[in-house]
């Protein structure tokens, strides 16, 4: 027996953020009869504007049901006969229902769709190719026991893009009045994923992780070059995917900039579908790359052009509910030093009212509401439909501080109170192009870097947050390097009122003085000599104050780091494997430039090592392993593939193929140096759990009185051609030869042709023999092997 129910659908977007779906079109007719069919009209809020706008004919509506063990029952195009439109624009649909049904899911603008594909769950159904903005793909779904229940609950469709545009700031921040021109060309978005799926992550309408299918590429082009809004596919948040190449004009010149999505936090941003993105030039400091394929080499991103990244469509994150009604909010929002930022709430309280119940900070201004969207709701005696507010929150300038300050509003809806957490960024002094920091080469002050923290720190690889453990911070202060420092810092004093103050810590070790260069006043940071070449690892600070002409007080703090050391490698001898989790064909790329590398103490059974805090190569010091999805970001722990040979050598000159790569003060371990560290019981596999309950086999090595209490071996596999072998394995590479007792004698003619390795699988440990190159009998095919490395200094 089939049952008749009436369904309200109504194409609003839940997640706050808005569109027109037929810009541009022309609207149906009052009756919605055209050419003797029936034309289905929705209202849907705009991206942008405050007002509803027509939405236009909705085409390829489908109904599919699923039983309570989400296995899929119907499947079918609903027939215009089906459906009318109300005086509010919005369609009712007749729907037949299936016996045993549970749920409903409405998906529009879909051409084909078949039972088969629906099966397995409308969030494991993909979609690719080109996005139609004015007829995108769109779900929503409801229980059959609501519909039942209430003749006028509204289904709510989710549209399954995102979009991104490219604005400039409107007047130029005062920190940056030595700007100079820039006019924008046009922009567009590359490695965005290459398809989607229908419905949302965990069929959650607010689902904050992007559901990416298994068979997703992230090499795409969103065409030619645009000053509109481009549609993508939800993407992860990672290094080099879904990012912008703007062109533009600075200063005359036509160049290319590259533009990744970065968090307030300078972590990588999830793109959710849904959310409109809007990325607004703040600061171009210089003549972009000379192509577009300079600039997408580029691994920098802003290093020539800074940006703010604004959601559009903040999160509901904080829910609480009454019997009757409910009241969410996203709480937790943060803006930048010069700017205001935006929130969301919903209600579902009976006159969707609500108001601000208290705020704690003065610099946080009137809340007014930016836009105002109906959302469903099963409907209580003291609730309805819900109301979505977004908000806008009014910022005053945190212009005279460089400390990020934090406030919080308190809102009430009847009888619930929430708080959003407001933060709100300090001013970057350091990185103010008024104050641009020298980086000299103290043995004969040759400039190494007119603009250190742009053009040095900025472009060296490994230094931001999401590149270390516990997002530690190492880009906003001064280094100088462990082992064999070489480094000076000439910092602008500007104000004849400028004084400079040490801070507590290891004052001693650091010397500042002022110092006059071609009829312009700096101080000068240096190591004092004797801190020049040794393994302590410490931090300190200064401060620069001085006092504004309108009577406000600024202080500037550098924190002065010894603990890591930069090093720059080229791409020679890496031998990169077919990239595993690719089409087969691309290689994975060579590393190479500058890296910063973390400098820590390990103990062995009989000697003290010092040890970089990752692989040579990687910009990535966290934990890695192929076989474990949460850890995927860390890809990069992996660093390069080297060979160790390219021809037989003997023991002394056993790994000189790679001396150019190496930094000063450290060497490849030799067998017995990996031995000991084993010995010394301070390296374990340890089994690990990811927040979704996923174990895994953490390879940790426990350090000694270091920044880091703890470091990591991720899986690497080795390379064999072109092919990754074992790469569920920790594979490194000794410099020692196999020879007497191990293996050969030195007179075989296979000596100088097999190296010891370091290999875990598992919770098993073992120093094994691997040829560097295939062959036998002193033969060599051509074949070459390479694996990463991990490098050490021994101290006693």
């Amino acid at each position: 027996m089939k049952k008749i129910i009436s369904l309200l659908v109504a194409l609003l977007t839940l997640a706050a953020c808005s569109d027109t779906l037929n810009e541009g079109s022309t609207p149906s007719n009052k009756n919605g009869v055209e050419d003797g069919g029936i034309t289905l009209t929705i209202n849907l809020p705009d991206f942008t504007k405050e007002e509803l706008t027509r939405a236009g004919s909705l085409a390829h509506l489908h109904a599919i049901t699923y039983d309570k063990n989400n296995n899929c029952l119907s499947c079918q195009e609903i027939s215009t006969g089906n459906v009318t439109i109300d005086e509010n624009g919005k369609a009712k649909v007749r729907l037949p229902l299936t016996n045993d049904a549970e749920t409903i899911h409405i998906v529009a603008y879909v051409s084909s769709l078949t039972k088969e594909q629906c099966q397995g769950g409308l969030d494991q159904t993909t979609v690719s190719g080109t996005i139609d903005m004015d007829k995108p793909i769109c779900w929503g779904y409801a229980k059959i026991s609501d519909l039942l229940n209430n003749p006028d609950y509204e289904v709510t469709l989710l549209r399954m893009f995102a979009k991104v545009k490219v604005v400039e700031e409107s007047k130029p921040s005062a920190d940056f009045i030595g700007d100079g021109t820039f006019t924008l060309a046009g922009y567009k978005l590359y490695n965005a994923a290459d398809q989607g799926t229908i419905a949302p992550t965990g069929l959650d309408y607010n689902a904050t992780t992007p559901n990416i299918p298994t068979t997703v590429t992230y090499n795409s082009n969103s065409g030619d070059w645009t000053t509109a809004e481009i549609p993508f596919y939800e993407s992860a948040a990672a290094a080099n995917q879904a990012y912008l190449i703007i062109k533009g004009e600075y200063e005359g010149k036509e160049g290319y900039y590259k533009v990744a999505f970065y968090n307030g936090d300078n972590t990588f941003m999830s793109l959710l579908r849904n959310h409109a993105y809007t990325v607004k030039i703040i600061h171009v400091n210089t003549k972009g790359w000379d192509t577009e394929a300079k600039a997408m080499a580029d691994p920098y991103p802003e290093n020539r052009m800074k940006v703010d990244v604004i959601d559009d469509n903040p999160n509901i994150t904080d829910m609480i509910a009454c019997k009757d009604y409910h009241l969410g909010v996203s709480d937790q929002v943060s803006a930048a030093w010069n700017d205001s930022t935006t929130a969301t709430l919903v209600t579902t309280i009976k006159d969707g009212s609500w108001k601000v119940e208290s705020k704690d900070a003065d610099w946080i201004g009137k809340i007014s509401i930016s836009a105002t969207i109906d959302i469903p709701d099963a409907a209580g005696p003291n609730s309805t439909s819900g109301k979505k507010y977004r908000l806008s929150i009014p910022l005053t300038e945190n212009r005279y501080s460089e400390e990020t300050r934090e406030g919080h509003v308190v809102v009430r809806s009847g009888d619930l109170t929430r708080t959003i957490t407001i933060t709100q960024k300090g001013n970057d002094f350091k990185r103010s192009d008024t104050r641009t920091v020298i980086l000299l080469d103290k043995s004969d002050n040759r400039q190494i870097s007119d603009d250190y923290f742009h053009n040095f720190i900025d472009q060296t690889q490994g230094i931001k947050p999401e590149d270390l453990q516990y997002g530690t911070v190492r880009n906003d202060g001064l280094h100088f390097t462990v082992v064999s420092n070489r480094y000076r810092y000439w910092i602008p004093k500007n104000e004849s009122n400028e004084t400079c103050t040490k801070g507590s810590e290891n004052s001693d070790r650091y010397t500042i003085q002022e110092i006059t260069n071609n009829r312009k006043s700096y101080w000068q940071v240096d190591l004092v000599n004797n801190e020049d070449n040794n393994f302590n690892f410490w931090k300190g600070d200064f401060t620069i104050s001085y006092t504004t002409s309108d009577g406000h007080t600024i202080n500037i703090k550098y924190p002065v780091y010894h603990s890591g050391i930069f090093h720059e490698i080229s791409d020679a001898h890496q031998q990169p494997p077919v990239d595993p989790n690719g089409n087969g064909e691309e290689k994975l790329p060579t590393v190479k430039g500058r890296f910063y590398y973390g400098v820590i103490k390990v103990q062995g059974k009989n000697k003290t090592y010092i040890m970089l805090d990752r692989n040579l190569g990687a910009s990535n010091n966290g934990n890695y392993s192929i076989e474990t999805k949460a850890l995927q970001a860390n890809r990069n722990a992996i660093g390069g593939y080297f060979q160790i040979a390219n021809e037989k050598r003997a023991q002394n000159l056993a790994g000189s193929l790679l001396k150019d790569l190496i930094p000063h003060g450290f060497k490849i371990p030799e067998n017995d140096d990996i031995q000991d560290i084993i010995d010394g019981g301070k390296l374990k596999v340890v089994n690990r759990y990811t927040e979704s309950g996923e174990v895994y086999n953490s390879i940790e090595i426990t350090t000694v009185n270091s920044v880091l209490p703890t470091i990591y071996l991720p899986t690497t596999g080795y390379v064999e051609g072109e092919s990754l072998k074992n790469p569920t394995h920790v594979s490194l590479w000794t410099k020692t030869l196999l020879s007497g007792n191990q293996g050969f004698d030195t007179t075989s003619p296979e000596y100088g042709f097999w190296y010891r390795y370091f290999d875990i699988y598992g919770r098993i440990m073992t120093l094994s023999n691997l040829r560097f190159v295939s062959g036998s009998n002193g033969r060599n095919t051509g074949i070459y092997r390479a694996m990463p490395i991990r490098l050490v200094h021994v101290l006693q």
